[in-house]
């Protein structure tokens, strides 16, 4: 496909309408084209056994979308960059595993949102794991302190209170209000640390950018806002 825009490939977790290619193209007034292709993960039960054995997944997506004509590739789901690996020297042996497949860039969100955190060099980290469980939520602390961080508390909607116990596929969480997003950021917004550090993909924070400014005193660095940083970055450098 012959095209003088940039053609830029989403891969995104499987059963979910990720908002992010057009979200994506619509902040940079379409002056990209976007791709999406779902991971394809028959009897993904989203337990961390099961998403470890994603890199299979993760090579045919990338596939697919080089046969579309993409120039860069986007891992938009942050566990596909944590689950079952030790640290981001881990993650960045599966990136590079990708790229040398296909020749091509590629960015994880995992990735990106702690290569912000190097950037702005802080250390003490306070994790808001959003809708994860208590078990994600113990591994993705655990990859982020391996990766050089002090993690100085590590809480979620569920411990905070602002959310009921759930499974880990259970859909009704992967679009959190607003202001669910915000009570949470309050709730640790006077903790003693550098940043507030925000995953989970369905978090959406760019209508909050705002709010979020003006209310919430540590620094936020979300899955959403770190990863287009980081396409935006690789889109300034081609």
């Amino acid at each position: 496909m012959m095209t003088s825009l940039p053609v830029i490939g989403f891969i995104t977790p499987p059963d979910w309408i990720d908002p992010s290619p057009m979200e994506f193209a619509r902040l940079n007034d379409f002056a990209v084209i976007t791709q999406q292709c779902p991971l394809h993960m028959p009897g993904l039960d989203w337990g961390l056994n099961s998403l470890a054995k994603c890199e299979p997944a993760l090579f045919q997506a990338t596939e697919i979308l080089a046969n579309l004509g993409c120039d860069l590739f986007v891992v938009t789901g942050t566990p596909f960059g944590w689950a079952g690996l030790h640290s981001i020297d881990d993650a960045r042996e599966r990136q590079h595993r990708l790229q040398k497949k296909i020749a091509k860039p590629v960015i994880f969100s995992a990735i990106a949102m702690l290569e912000e955190v190097y950037r702005r060099k802080v250390k003490r980290l306070v994790i808001n794991s959003s809708y994860y469980s208590d078990e994600w939520r113990g591994q993705w602390s655990a990859f982020v302190e391996a990766s050089g961080f002090q993690v100085v508390a590590a809480e979620s909607f569920l411990s905070l209170g602002l959310s009921e116990p759930h499974s880990e596929n259970d859909k009704s969480q992967w679009s959190p209000h607003e202001s669910q997003i915000m009570s949470s950021l309050q709730l640790l917004n006077n903790i003693e640390a550098d940043a507030i550090l925000l995953g989970g993909a369905a978090v959406r924070t760019l209508s909050l950018e705002t709010r979020i400014r003006s209310q919430i005193k540590l620094p936020v660095i979300a899955a959403d806002s770190a990863l287009y940083q980081a396409i935006n970055a690789w889109m300034k450098s081609v």
